[in-house]
């Protein structure tokens, strides 16, 4: 008997589509949340990048990722939260956001908004500029703040060397480059 059920289950045609089920769902890039991307951005732009990454990240919509905790709040009066990174914009509904972002236009945008407003920031420009390993290489210096673990994977944006700019607007135009591609925001 035993052994006429697993013959049955083995044949069964929706084996194989439930094993390409399988296979789809394993092959998904998952996102970093609104807290990941926050860090990031923050550890490559320094402290003055802190209350623009506040609003236009954590404070955003579900997209990103990244559930508040409703405990961890703590008020100062009825409508004042004492932390703006733990507070709920939208009560019960922002602790039901998933735990990491999709891929979505909404994210894309807010990434991309505020990846231009850093840049474009004198404050933030000057930490990426002090932060830099070697000047005579940019592309290399600003690929390493996106991807500090990966200094051996091969570049693929030779295509940048070949801008005649001024050093402040070739690191603008990298900076911005890499922060609007998605592998540094992947886990």
């Amino acid at each position: 008997m035993k052994v006429i059920l697993l013959f049955l289950i083995l044949i069964h045609p929706d084996t194989h589509a439930y094993e390409q089920q399988i296979a789809t769902i394993r092959q998904r890039e998952k996102f970093g949340n609104k807290f990941f991307i926050a860090n990031r951005l923050k550890d490559i732009f320094g402290p003055d990048s802190e209350d623009l990454i506040t609003k236009n990240i954590l404070l955003s919509h579900n997209d990103l990722g990244g559930p508040c905790d409703l405990y961890e709040q703590e008020y100062k009066s009825p409508h004042e939260v004492v932390d703006t990174k733990a507070k709920c914009l939208r009560g019960k509904l922002g602790t039901m956001a998933p735990l990491s972002g999709k891929n979505t236009v909404v994210r894309t945008s807010l990434i991309a908004k505020t990846c231009m407003s850093l840049v474009n920031n004198d404050k933030t420009l000057r930490f990426l500029e002090k932060s830099l390993r070697d000047r005579d290489k940019i592309n290399d210096s600003i690929h390493h703040l996106f991807y500090p673990l990966s200094d051996n994977q091969k570049r693929e944006d030779h295509f940048l060397d070949h801008f005649k700019d001024s050093t402040t607007e070739k690191i603008k135009r990298t900076t911005l480059y890499y922060c609007l591609t998605k592998p540094w925001q992947t886990l």
